[in-house]
């Protein structure tokens, strides 16, 4: 029979079980059992009759000993780490909709209410200057049209989207493959990022229990949550090894919306969007087609934003800029000013949301003229 986890003292058992089992397992208990105290309480042979072999049982057997649930959801509290488990009202409705869905969610930050709109965005991790520019303009536009934008928290375009969206406003979920103290971010460099995304109305979360670090099996496991969360996935830029495909894959498992961005036939970096694309996945060229396959058309409406004020030379330097990359050589040469006033330039433009350094001393401009 399906579990119960109302309230907090049920919760308490299901989180001492998620730092014993992984998650498949402990979604077996919690199909089986009426709630997490009886799971807790079950005597070995039941547990056996469940397929847990002789290894695992043991394991149940020493951890049962050593944990008090009521403990382990007391330290989770007090790291401000909060929690949501299956079959509760704040548990994310789509989310909870999938087959293999997480028991418990570790959380900091707001959790997303069900009517909100979310879209994944994934990609490699070692994004091209194309790959870098789509995501930047497609995040742009889909978070200032009010959807959610969801991601990996990864190096590459997973953290270009949590920074776009930031960078306008939007509300972006880090799905992370590990625990959710600072100590356990990976990579280490994203902590600020997160802190942010959490300030900002966002949030971080995991399945995995504070203190856990990553490992590679988790990040296919987080790819799951990041599928589940959402009404479609776009894959930005990806190599066919690349772990986005197991997004996509997941996403079409869920029959959920996959869509990809094409790419040049001739770089490996878009042999896995193509793919894809030839599969069946839904090709898109504009934030208009996203909107068009998940049928958004009367709910999103991008917002228009007033262009802002530029000075006469602020102007030459985005008259030099477009979609595409452009390095700060060239604009120092088509320009006519010196080094130093492009760049005093460059950084108001990137102040007032104008233009953005997609890396390598590359620009792309934001706004039409």
């Amino acid at each position: 029979m399906n579990g119960q986890s109302a309230n907090e003292k049920d919760a308490a058992f299901w989180l001492a079980w998620s730092h014993i089992l992984e998650s498949r397992q402990l979604k077996k208990l919690f199909d089986h059992f009426a709630n997490g105290e009886e799971a807790w309480q079950a005597p070995e042979h039941e547990l056996q009759n469940l397929g847990f072999q002789a290894e695992t049982l043991q394991n149940i057997s020493a951890k049962r000993r050593q944990l008090d649930p009521e403990r382990v959801l007391e330290k989770v509290l007090k790291a401000d780490i909060q929690t949501v488990c299956l079959g509760d009202p704040n548990y994310p409705a789509r989310l909870a909709q999938i087959y293999d869905a997480p028991v418990v969610l570790f959380y900091r930050g707001r959790l997303p209410v069900n009517e909100e709109i979310l879209i994944a965005i994934v990609g490699t991790r070692m994004a091209s200057r194309y790959g870098q520019t789509a995501a930047v303009t497609f995040t742009r536009e889909l978070a200032q049209g009010g959807l959610g934008i969801v991601s990996g928290l990864a190096r590459g375009i997973d953290a270009l989207a949590h920074e776009t969206t930031l960078e306008v406003g939007g509300r972006t979920i880090g799905v992370l493959g590990n625990g959710l103290l600072n100590s356990d971010i990976y990579p280490r460099e994203y902590v600020k990022l997160a802190q942010k995304i959490i300030e900002r109305g966002g949030c971080i979360m995991a399945e995995y229990p504070p203190g856990i670090g990553p490992e590679r099996h988790h990040f296919p496991e987080r790819n799951r949550i990041i599928a589940g969360l959402t009404v479609g996935t776009l894959v930005i830029e990806a190599p066919e090894t690349s772990g986005a495909l197991i997004t996509a894959k997941l996403a079409l498992e869920y029959n959920r919306e996959v869509m990809a961005v094409p790419g040049n036939i001739f770089e490996k970096n878009s042999m896995g969007t193509n793919d894809l694309i030839k599969l069946g996945a839904r090709m898109v060229t504009s934030a208009a087609d996203i909107k068009e396959a998940l049928q958004l058309q009367n709910i999103m409406e991008t917002k228009i934003e007033r262009r802002p004020e530029v000075s006469k030379d602020e102007a030459v330097i985005l008259n030099i800029l477009s979609k595409n990359p452009i390095h700060i050589d060239m604009v120092y040469k088509n320009a006519g000013l010196n080094s130093s006033t492009v760049g005093g330039i460059l950084t108001l433009l990137e102040l007032k949301g104008a233009v953005k350094d997609v890396g390598g001393k590359y620009y792309i401009r934001l706004i039409e003229l």
